[in-house]
């Protein structure tokens, strides 16, 4: 998804053990539920890769709560062993620059 200017994404920082986690399943499964706007995109900010959604900077704290159960509840379908209650979510500010 491309944004004219800044946009949102609230995205699961993935570190070395999900990265694992991550190679271990199944590819047609990971294909299913990762770079697809409906789904969950996979993107690096910062030099850190982050799996999650954009949103616009207009979503109130309703909507980033909905999204934020929706991502977890992707992500529990790809990994459902993986424990993402202790994984929070970040949310930061994403321009066509970062792309």
């Amino acid at each position: 998804m491309m944004y004219d200017s800044i946009a949102l994404f609230l995205g699961c920082p993935i570190d070395d053990h999900l990265e694992n986690e991550l190679q271990a399943v199944d590819p047609k499964i990971l294909n299913l539920f990762l770079q697809s706007d409906e789904y969950l995109t996979k993107i690096v900010y910062n030099d850190m890769n982050f799996l999650g959604k954009y949103t616009n900077t207009t979503s109130n704290s309703s909507e980033l709560t909905l999204l934020q159960d929706n991502i977890y509840s992707i992500l529990k379908k790809v990994l459902p062993k993986y424990p993402f209650e202790n994984k929070p979510l970040v949310l930061f500010p994403f321009t066509p620059i970062d792309l």
